[in-house]
């Protein structure tokens, strides 16, 4: 199975176009780190939580994170 995900791991980067691969290539070079504005977004969400019980949706999220971390600078 290893081999097999290799093979599709490589086909997929070198269908890659260089934006795309320049956003793969930071996203795992900052695995373990997350920006400061992250943090804060993250530090929020958990202290409206805290206060109201709010839930932010699965889909509400997902375009979080999207748009953190491909944000056009």
């Amino acid at each position: 199975m290893e081999n097999s995900l290799r093979k599709e791991l490589h086909e997929m980067i070198d269908n890659f176009s260089e934006e795309r691969l320049q956003e793969v290539y930071e996203l795992l070079q900052n695995d373990n780190e997350y920006s400061d504005e992250f943090k804060k977004m993250l530090d929020e969400e958990y202290e409206d939580y805290m206060k109201n019980g709010d839930v932010v949706s699965k889909e509400e999220v997902d375009k979080l994170v999207h748009d953190l971390l491909y944000k056009k600078a």
